[in-house]
């Protein structure tokens, strides 16, 4: 076996150590599930009786149980209209979207039921509402589903990288998409976690990751659909850089470690996107190389799993805003800057808004991300930025303690496209955000901000 098919061994037996207590300790959700069994909460491969007694002795997160008050989506709520904000000579934004993101959830397939878990698929179909509602100059694109049948084909694949390698993945012609996205999200985790989530799923008929991240039949289809979206918006970002893209796609991948599937989440999808941009720049891809890449994450919660992926490879910036404390417990340290002295966290207390200590806290975000220095007069480094857009920051979201308004996230974008060069490409993929009736209207006040950026920059115009 060859030594990316990451076997499990001592350094995957430390990670699971180390990562199954976190998963299961602190529940972002827990206040919402009835009691289960431990075999119904996670996969036995992920846990050991060392991680069950040492489970007894430490405490759950209890988070105000907000999320019960959303209990009407409130479709109706009256959306802004903002194409007039956006210079005509603005290109627009691509919206990479997909219907089987309305997939992955065990619920009932009528989705005008009441959402059963915050992480559902009411939250792309109001985000591409208020997209749609909202006139800003937008193109988009429907990402094709992967060929039939889904999940033999995928059976095959791993079997071809655990014997072969992942190399061996990029000769595959019968469904070349789905195995550049095995592929690619196999080279960022551990070969053996996405063939477990395709054993959960296919092979056990599973339910249940951990308290918080629950199975369907679909489930590692549309997270690879999301690995593939993310993708394929980079690429396109990267060949005309002019462009914005968001990827309206779930569920979310920033929680997911290189060995564990946590807090709704299953892929990396921005890290995996980052590394493979990395991987063709090494072999002579592009017209010029990629030297240098930012990711930013204003999701309200720590991206612990997209840390995990990128802390090794000093290419990458990773900066995190975040409260904290709150799940999952990670990303306190600000002077902890990993082995690389790549990353950057920035944690903020619960009640923190935009006028009093947010809009401050950003500002240095934005200087750490675009030079690595605290200085705004750096000019950015970066050729590439991939943003981890979570939504839970919103003052009303359920789920935590920030106290944003959705104006907030067009000056966060304003702010980030003009503190880059000119023409940097830039790929926002949809994360957390749990309030139902604010999230679309955040989604597109984000768009409407980064084109307005775009606009007062020479080479963003057509």
């Amino acid at each position: 076996m060859s030594p990316e098919t990451g076997p499990i061994g001592a350094e995957l037996g430390s990670y699971l150590r180390n990562e199954t207590v976190r998963l299961l300790r602190m529940s972002v959700y827990n206040q919402f599930v009835p009691s289960v069994g431990i075999e119904n909460r996670t996969s036995l491969r992920y846990l050991t009786a060392h991680h069950v007694r040492n489970l007894a002795t430490q405490p759950a997160v209890r988070l105000r149980p907000r999320f019960l008050s959303v209990r009407r989506v409130g479709w109706a709520r009256p959306l802004l209209r903002l194409r007039s904000e956006v210079p005509a000579t603005v290109h627009g934004a691509d919206i990479y979207h997909s219907p089987l993101f309305r997939k992955h959830w065990p619920y009932g397939e009528d989705l005008d039921d009441e959402p059963q878990h915050p992480e559902c698929p009411h939250r792309v179909i109001v985000i591409e509402r208020a997209l749609h509602e909202s006139q800003l100059p937008l193109h988009w694109h429907e990402v094709p589903r992967f060929r039939e049948p889904f999940a033999a084909n995928c059976a095959k694949l791993l079997k071809i990288a655990e014997a072969s390698g992942l190399e061996a993945l990029e000769k595959e012609t019968e469904d070349p998409a789905l195995a550049r996205a095995v592929g690619a999200a196999a080279a960022v985790h551990f070969l053996d976690h996405v063939a477990e989530i395709h054993r959960l799923v296919h092979v056990r008929g599973a339910t249940r990751i951990d308290m918080d991240t629950y199975l369907s039949d679909d489930t590692l289809e549309v997270a690879l659909m999301a690995t593939r979206a993310a993708l394929e918006a980079t690429d396109a970002a990267l060949k005309d850089p002019s462009r914005l893209a968001f990827v309206v796609s779930r569920p979310p991948g920033h929680h997911a470690t290189r060995a564990t599937a946590m807090g709704f989440c299953f892929l990396s999808n921005v890290a995996i996107a980052a590394h493979e941009v990395l991987k063709r720049s090494d072999k002579g891809e592009f017209s010029r190389p990629i030297t240098r890449i930012g990711i930013l994450d204003f999701d309200v919660h720590h991206g612990n799993g997209t840390e995990d992926c990128v802390r090794q490879q000093e290419r990458i910036r990773f900066v995190s805003l975040h409260e904290h404390p709150q799940y999952p417990m990670t990303g306190g340290n600000p002077n902890e800057h990993g082995p690389k002295h790549n990353i950057w966290n920035f944690p903020l207390p619960a009640g923190t808004d935009w006028h009093n200590g947010y809009a401050e806290a950003y500002a240095e975000a934005l200087n750490r991300l675009c030079s690595g220095t605290d200085r705004s007069d750096v000019v950015s480094d970066l050729d590439l930025v991939l943003v981890s857009a979570g939504y839970d920051a919103l003052a009303s979201d359920p789920l935590a303690g920030l106290h944003l308004k959705p104006s907030d996230y067009s000056e966060m974008a304003f702010q980030l496209i003009h503190r880059l060069k000119p023409s940097t490409p830039v790929v926002f993929c949809l994360e957390g955000g749990y309030d139902l009736n604010a999230i679309g209207e955040a989604v597109s006040q984000t768009i409407q901000g980064a084109l307005r950026a775009r606009a007062e920059q020479p080479q963003a115009v057509v």
